[in-house]
């Protein structure tokens, strides 16, 4: 990315202002004019999560900044605080007292919708020793856990309840520590139990090697990585093998990057609107393949200091392999329904298995408004409409379709969205934001 002068933002051309469309309680956000504002990135759910159970192990007192308005983020903190850590949080600023090592568990640990919290703090509690009852939604026991399981067993972590597939909450668990040594890992459908381990191995009874065969959402593991780095925790990557050594965990203040997810979100607004937004703190977490598959499509990109300057409409179809980071594939779909020509996102298999079916969902968006989505195998190709309709869209009961369709609803006046509680599972502030950067 080029380097921009201090404070530059391209003037947009004067536009009329951003106006509601005209269903009370229903519509969303209509642009009607390029972007011309800048938002302030929060802190990233994924990292907060990844901080929470580090900070819970650590000797002494961890402050986090930037934390981010999610349930997730929430959810995760009590968690930590059930397993006897001291969680003091004054918006988006929280102190943790850790443990100084493993916890002792007891009682019910409840992840809700948080899928992230269910599958690496089940290894975190598994580190410690008790028993505690793990429980979630119906929703989350519905998504695929099964493959953890087997793993966390094979790894003799005591652990019953769930069926043979889903691995149906709630779960038992008696906790006796987890001794480390030599580990393989081949999964298949998310790489959260391998996070949830590498995020304990501090608290286990020897040095750890872990040899990781293919592995999907490559890109969250390196934040797992970056999270144990920033405590202090002594690691080394040899190719496909991860050594961890056991150990003090260092407390620590740090001010959490973004999600690349949400970054993505607001790098969309002016693919679809045009004009310019500024991205406070986006340079804080490393460049993604979402943001360069915006780039190959022809929108300008200029680092400054540690914001982002975006700028500039698509100037043709968006190429995306979704297996590094699936999170991606929801707001550049929505991107590619005001391109020049098709866009293609590979490796989108995984999407059946979210929060909703996202790849039926985002199918169902772009017919909507009148594109054509067309999958092949494990590639999705949308086929984008001259003039885009305004329609009535689901969420799903899905925070990153809901936030699909408030992108799609920035370029047409008179979209509708069924329900937009879900975007505080990860960012209950979005409109708020959103209108930021439309400036």
């Amino acid at each position: 990315m080029a380097q921009a002068p201090n404070g530059y933002l391209p003037n947009a051309a004067r536009m009329p202002e951003a106006t509601e469309s005209q269903t009370p309680g229903q519509g969303l956000l209509f642009a009607g004019r390029a972007a011309r504002g800048e938002v302030a990135l929060p802190g990233g759910k994924s990292p907060a999560i990844r901080a929470a159970l580090l900070a819970a192990q650590a000797r002494g007192e961890t402050t986090l900044e930037a934390l981010p308005e999610a349930d997730d983020v929430a959810v995760a903190l009590e968690w930590i605080e059930q397993a006897g850590a001291a969680v003091r949080r004054e918006g988006g600023h929280v102190s943790i007292r850790g443990l100084s090592g493993p916890p002792t568990i007891r009682g019910r640990f409840g992840a809700r919708d948080a899928a992230a919290v269910l599958r690496m703090g089940t290894l975190f509690c598994a580190a410690g020793a008790g028993q505690a009852e793990i429980t979630g939604s119906a929703a989350l026991g519905r998504r695929p856990h099964a493959e953890g399981i087997r793993w966390m067993r094979e790894l003799g972590i005591e652990i019953e309840g769930g069926g043979p597939e889903r691995a149906e909450l709630p779960w038992r668990l008696h906790a006796s520590g987890i001794a480390g040594g030599k580990v393989r890992a081949a999964p298949l459908t998310t790489s959260q139990f391998v996070s949830g381990f590498l995020l304990a191995s501090p608290s286990f009874r020897k040095q750890t090697t872990i040899l990781l065969g293919s592995t999907p959402s490559s890109e969250f593991l390196q934040q797992t990585l970056q999270a144990l780095g920033r405590f202090g925790v002594g690691f080394h990557k040899i190719g496909a093998e991860i050594v961890i050594s056991p150990g003090e965990v260092r407390s620590c203040h740090w001010s959490l990057p973004p999600d690349p997810s949400l970054r993505l979100v607001f790098a969309c607004v002016p693919a679809i609107v045009g004009g310019a937004v500024r991205l406070r703190r986006a340079a804080l977490a490393a460049p993604d393949s979402g943001m360069r598959a915006l780039e190959a499509a022809g929108v300008r990109m200029r680092v400054d200091g540690d914001d982002w300057i975006v700028e500039g409409r698509l100037r043709g179809g968006l190429d995306l392999d979704a297996e590094s980071n699936p999170d991606l594939v929801p707001p550049l779909a929505a991107a590619a329904l005001f391109a020049p020509g098709p866009s293609t996102f590979r490796s989108i298999g995984r999407l059946q298995h979210k929060e909703s079916d996202r790849l039926g969902a985002m199918s169902d968006l772009a017919r909507r408004v009148g594109a054509q989505a067309t999958r092949v195998g494990d590639v999705l190709t949308l086929q984008p409409t001259a003039v885009p309709r305004a329609a009535a869209l689901s969420s799903h009961g899905d925070h990153r379709m809901a936030l699909a369709a408030m992108l799609v609803g920035l370029a047409v006046e008179g979209t509708t969205l069924d329900d937009a509680g879900c975007l505080a599972k990860s960012v209950g502030d979005f409109e708020a934001l959103l209108r930021g950067a439309l400036g």
